[in-house]
């Protein structure tokens, strides 16, 4: 399931409502007016003249629980214009719902008229940094730290913020008094790591980000700059792999264990922050609790398309094909050209095999968005039924452009070709494969089983083949029933049957322990031509 709409779908109404909001307090800032219909606004003799004026905003928009959520929070400094605590309090509703400009001076008022609490600099510090104000942020969170020394995660985004203020040294030292209170938080080795790569201290770079994926193995950023800095000291397959895993996880970082931001966390409500704590949910693979979210935010907001959209993937996941579907409908019904609605009920039409309407479906979705990676792939394994396998090709190397170290368009490649009798294409196509995902064992297998196999004898090369195989087995622990299987296939056509045999065995056996019986079967009818004396080869092009 693509999640590329996600977030950003999920926003829109409140994205919005920001710009709205964002014009009425600048409207306010220059002239102190007074808000129009339609917004609610905070007025009362408790103004002061040196702090900013209290934001209007517009509800009328809004969800109705979030609505209420607002008007409880503003009702609050209506009644208590000077109030640190109200103040905060809609600073941070602000804050959490992403509607930074409004939070800013809600949060200064908070400071204007406290009593000292460092909190409220914190989140000042963290607004400035969504607004990329990194020095003002720096600032907030000094002043934060003066009350809180020890505060990891505001050290943390100090050293950030002078980072991308271009502050080299005072991030490189900010970074390392992060590592000196806890050694176990791979952003600052990482920060540290990305400071010394741009100064040209690579070596020590690499030192800082080895340590930032040893403590985060999936923190994509982290192995980036790991490989490029690892490039530039002529570690180069070194670096291909780490940029590997950096493609893999591009969009994964580490959490930080942050007190003051849950709370902003807990003060989301309503269908926006249900729908996404079930893209989370989904993309975590907690399906069950998902759909539970998802039905949440739909009771809320009926209509709100992308909740129908994730609700129809979640349901898809479990197999509820005519849920899904029912669900995906509606939310075409709410959005028609909603793209990720489209191309799940093309999975549900692959699912059924109707393969037909799959495709028109795929389709459609590459039409709308034509880099769509899920649909080209889905079209490179539906077309070739219909023996349409020269668009089929053509869907599949538009995959490979999009996403070169994803296996899957290549070994699908591979196939079709070998279908088509093209074994040199299909062997050149999975060696680019093994060229660029050099530890990915089911392109080798591949790439072994057709050396092996191939029914022509100029293209045919078995030792080599064994060679593959024998490297994937070790690999995998003899646990992969096709690997074996490749192997066994590899032995036969060197002439080692009695090998083969004992290989073959143990290939049936391993793929009947994890229930394929299909690939038992297979195996089994190799296995007799091995004990007869034969090798197998690939019937004319499969």
């Amino acid at each position: 399931m693509s999640s590329l709409r996600g977030h950003a779908q999920a926003r829109l109404m409140l994205g919005l409502i920001s710009v709205i909001a964002i014009g009425v307090v600048t409207i306010m800032w220059v002239r102190g007016s007074s808000s129009d219909g339609g917004a609610v606004g905070v007025q009362g003799p408790e103004q002061r003249a040196d702090l900013p004026p209290i934001p209007n905003f517009p509800l009328d928009a809004l969800e109705p629980a979030v609505r209420q959520q607002f008007q409880a929070a503003v009702d609050r400094v209506a009644a208590s214009p000077l109030d640190t605590q109200a103040n905060g309090q809609l600073g941070l509703l602000f804050h959490a719902y992403e509607f930074y400009a409004l939070a800013e001076p809600c949060y200064r008022r908070a400071i204007g008229v406290g009593d000292g609490e460092a909190r409220w600099r914190y989140y000042l510090g963290l607004v400035l940094l969504e607004r990329g104000e990194w020095d003002l942020g720096a600032g907030e969170f000094s002043a934060f730290l003066a009350v809180v020394p020890d505060d990891i995660p505001a050290l943390l985004h100090r050293a950030d913020a002078y980072r991308w203020a271009n502050r080299l040294d005072e991030a490189l030292d900010g970074y390392r008094v992060v590592i000196s209170r806890s050694t176990e938080i791979a952003q600052a080795y990482c920060g540290a790591g990305q400071i010394l790569y741009r100064l040209g201290e690579f070596e020590p770079a690499v030192e800082y980000l080895q340590e930032a994926v040893r403590l985060a193995p999936k923190y994509g950023t982290a192995r980036y700059v790991l490989g490029q800095a690892l490039r530039n000291i002529e570690h180069l397959d070194e670096a291909k792999r780490e940029l590997q895993l950096a493609e893999e996880y591009r969009n994964q970082e580490p959490p930080l264990h942050d007190p003051l931001a849950r709370v902003l966390d807990r003060a989301r409500i309503g269908a926006i922050e249900a729908l996404h704590r079930g893209i989370d949910l989904l993309q975590a693979g907690e399906v069950d609790e998902a759909i539970d979210r998802l039905e949440t935010a739909i009771r809320s907001a009926p209509d709100l398309a992308e909740a129908r959209a994730q609700l129809g993937a979640a349901l898809l996941q479990q197999g509820d094909l005519p849920a899904a579907q029912g669900s995906l409908d509606r939310a075409l019904e709410l959005e028609p050209n909603y793209v990720e609605a489209i191309y799940h009920l093309g999975l549900i039409a692959h699912r059924r095999q109707d393969y037909a309407g799959a495709i028109a479906l795929f389709q459609r979705t590459v039409r709308l968005r034509a880099e769509h990676f899920d649909a080209h792939l889905g079209l490179g394994a539906d077309l070739p039924k219909l023996g349409q396998t020269t668009t089929a090709l053509e869907h599949l190397r538009r995959a490979m452009a999009l996403r070169p170290h994803d296996p899957r368009p290549y070994r699908r490649s591979a196939s079709v070709l070998s279908t088509l009798a093209r074994y040199e294409e299909a062997i050149a196509t999975l060696r680019l494969g093994l060229e660029r995902l050099p530890e990915e064992v089911t392109i080798a297998d591949r790439l072994a089983w057709v050396l092996a196999t191939c029914p022509r004898d100029d293209v045919r090369a078995a030792a080599e083949a064994l060679e593959l195989a024998t490297e994937v087995c070790r690999r995998t622990n003899n646990q992969a029933p096709q690997a074996l299987d490749t192997r066994a296939a590899a032995l036969a056509n060197l002439g080692r049957y009695d090998e083969a045999v004992v290989v073959a065995q143990r290939a049936r056996q391993t793929a009947l322990a994890r229930n394929n019986e299909q690939l038992a079967d297979q195996i089994q009818r190799r296995l007799e031509l091995y004990q007869s004396a034969q090798p197998y080869r690939q019937p004319g092009g499969q």
